[in-house]
């Protein structure tokens, strides 16, 4: 039997490696590019143990370091009057992208996020010269964001997200909320027990 074919009853096997991500070269509208977060119809996201470690470990310690604020969002080449900015950087990225595609489950793997992350420093030393500001702040997250994926799980194991369930409220019904006698603790006082 075939790969292609799955036995009655089996689930059918997903494939090991996505449809490669297409993030070609965007266009800057006013002045900043805004990767897409949302996985497309045909490339699915995963949740992983090595992509929840990156989002629950990693860019909470990057996102609330004191130099971690220049790279939350998007370059703003126009508010920051570095109109050439897009013409060097064909591929922009910041943290704020990375936490919306951990949120968006947009990665198929650890591996996709990680690029994401090297992408923003690379960046930044690309555009900027050694021994800027921005630069040393850019070298410091880059260290701590290498210490933390070092201890990051070895093998990336797929995790069944819990699955999303949308429950319809339940209706009361309208009256005086007084405390049911038949049932114990329902509103109202404790009762008081006896020594």
């Amino acid at each position: 039997m075939s790969d292609s074919t799955s036995l009655v009853g089996s689930p059918p096997s997903k494939p090991k490696t996505p449809p490669p991500i297409d993030d070609g070269p965007l266009e800057p509208v006013n002045g900043t590019v805004q990767p897409p977060t949302v996985p497309p119809p045909n490339r699915p996201g995963r949740a992983t143990n090595q992509l929840m470690y990156l989002k629950n470990t990693v860019m909470k310690a990057v996102w609330k370091h004191q130099f971690g604020w220049p790279f939350q969002t998007p370059v703003d080449a126009m508010k920051l009057n570095i109109p050439d900015y897009h013409k060097i950087i064909k591929h922009p990225m910041d943290f704020g992208t990375i936490k919306k595609r951990l949120d968006n489950n947009y990665y198929w793997s650890a591996k996709e996020c990680i690029k994401d992350f090297n992408t923003v420093f690379t960046n930044c030393y690309v555009y900027n010269k050694a021994g800027e500001d921005i630069v040393v702040m850019a070298q410091t997250l880059e260290k701590l964001f290498l210490t933390k994926i070092a201890s990051m799980p070895k093998e990336e194991q797929e995790t069944n997200p819990p699955p999303k369930e949308i429950t319809k409220p339940v209706k009361k019904e309208k009256g005086p909320s007084l405390p049911s006698p038949s049932l114990p603790g329902a509103g109202g006082a404790r009762p008081v027990r006896s020594m």
